[in-house]
């Protein structure tokens, strides 16, 4: 059974048991042993089945003790609160004319002037002219919505970061400057985005400001909605697309000057997770910094790295390690996007034109296995998202380099920062007009009123789609021809093992949005 993808497995498992409990470690069972036997049928294959399915079990087991931690109990008397007092213990993130960050509250006056102590994490927004860092002790002046009065999509958002509720302050001042090793990458971040608009003015500063910087608040209203009706906010969001981008331009820059491989890998490993840091340690940052790394570990073991494997293993270890990812919608569209973009796409692709034909596919696989999520969480879709990202895909990996050079050169070399803007603003504003005119021409559908039928109805053929496109879907079906034949109950049971597996992914799906 040197073949099974156990590892694979093993990181399924997690994730389902952490997401769905109990129910996770049966399906996970369920979907293990049905794929397992696509392996072998004979008695001594059974035998090692059943061994490599009990592990499985037991790392969903594990999932399912970990769980979900229930977010802290609100204090009823905050939904009467005029103020409150608090330090920032997470980076702040941009969104404009407000900044939010994971605030611990440890006071608050009430309406009526009552002052109550607290120690109650809250997700505060607050406006960005305060400059706000972490560690900082900050008055602030509002509002709190407890996690029951948020829409679902941003009440499991909030939920993810562990958070009782929101707290929008109108008004902040700065009490206290605090102290944090995280002080520098925010600054960092705000020096970085300030200089990158001013080199580049407009929507296209913006633009690359969130693909360096993941800061994209600049954007006009106008261009933020059609990058959402297009599909292609996932442009501006800090993923393994952008890590994967920073990594290869490393690779390539540094090969040339380092004589061990190993040097090569360890100065791109700082560099990355250093724009993970700057970029504020979300989910699917960490998630492809711990992929890179992964990936770079097997190669110094002379082992060549497995993708998808290491894929379900740092996903499911992120869930065990921190259980509230669950509840993150990002980390799942980031997930399915990069298996989808893995299998398809294969290890052995070479040559130009079929790179070229593999991008391409691999593209609309992860488009379509999204799909399911954005309508369960969002309610809307656009059939423009397909056509949108084969266009803006080419156009962003023009820019993505271009904008990171124009980083470098903005620190250390700004002299030389003008013809980089230049050259970087080009496909920017090529892929400002795709998204605008792809929002125009398709505008999304409203699916809301559907609810979660209409997103399982749609996962089955987009799912499906997906799986005729990736080259390790035939390739585990030549494997199940080869091994049962035509034995019928062989079959039957890969069948449902299979079918256990769609289920379980159509109840996390459905988990996202209760």
């Amino acid at each position: 059974m040197a073949e099974v993808p156990l590892g694979l497995l093993i990181g399924l498992g997690a994730m389902a048991g952490v997401a769905l409990g109990a129910t996770g470690v049966l399906l996970s069972g369920m979907a293990a042993a049905g794929f397992l036997l696509l392996d072998t049928v004979n008695p001594r294959g059974i035998r090692r089945v059943m061994m490599a399915v009990v592990v499985v079990v037991v790392a969903a087991s594990v999932g399912a003790w970990r769980g979900t931690p229930a977010s802290p109990a609100a204090d009823p008397r905050l939904l009467s609160a005029a103020s409150a007092i608090g330090t920032v213990r997470s980076m702040p993130q941009p969104g404009g004319r407000l900044d939010t960050a994971l605030v611990t509250l440890e006071s608050a006056t009430l309406a009526d002037g009552t002052a109550i102590t607290l120690d109650l994490p809250v997700l505060a927004s607050f406006p960005a002219s305060v400059r706000a860092n972490v560690g900082d002790r900050i008055a602030l002046g509002g509002e709190f919505t407890p996690l029951d009065g948020l829409a679902p999509g941003y009440r499991h958002a909030v939920a993810g970061r562990q958070a009782a509720g929101v707290f929008m302050g109108y008004g902040a001042t700065l009490l206290a400057t605090g102290s944090s090793p995280l002080r520098p990458l925010v600054n960092l971040r705000r020096t970085l985005t300030d200089r990158i608009r001013r080199a580049i003015p407009g929507d296209a500063g913006a633009l690359a400001s969130g693909v360096v910087t993941g800061d994209d608040s600049a954007l006009g209203e106008e261009t933020a909605d059609a990058f959402r009706t297009a599909g292609l906010s996932h442009v501006t969001a800090v993923s393994g697309q952008n890590i994967a981008i920073l990594a290869g331009v490393l690779g390539l820059l540094l090969r040339g000057r380092a004589r061990r491989m190993v040097l090569v890998h360890a100065l791109t490993l700082v560099a990355v997770w250093a724009y993970v840091g700057m970029t504020g340690f979300g989910p699917p940052a960490i998630r492809a910094g711990i992929f890179v790394s992964a990936a770079f570990v097997a190669i110094w073991l002379g082992r060549r790295p497995d993708f998808l494997t290491i894929l379900a293993l740092t996903s499911g270890g992120m869930l065990l390690v921190c259980p509230a990812y669950v509840a993150s919608v990002s980390f799942w569209l980031s997930m399915a996007a990069s298996a989808a973009l893995i299998t398809v796409f294969g290890p052995s692709t070479s040559g130009a034109h079929r790179w070229w034909v593999r991008s391409v596919t691999a593209l609309v696989a992860a488009q379509l296995a999204t799909v399911p999520i954005a309508i369960a969480v969002f309610g809307t879709w656009s059939l423009g998202s397909v056509p949108a990202n084969l266009i803006a895909a080419p156009l962003m990996q023009a820019a993505f380099p271009l904008c990171f050079l124009l980083a470098v050169c903005l620190l250390a070399l700004p002299f030389a920062a003008p013809p980089v803007a230049l050259m970087a603003e080009l496909p920017l504003l090529a892929t400002i007009a795709t998204a605008t005119a792809m929002a125009s021409a398709l505008p999304a559908s409203d699916l809301a009123a559907g609810g979660i039928a209409v997103a399982m109805a749609a996962a089955i053929p987009c799912v499906g789609a997906a799986a005729l496109l990736s080259e390790d879907v035939r390739r585990w079906g030549r494997r199940l021809h080869r091994a049962v034949g035509g034995d019928a109950a062989s079959i039957v049971a890969a069948v449902a093992g299979i079918v256990a597996g769609i289920v379980l992914a159509l109840l996390v799906m459905r988990g996202l949005v209760r």
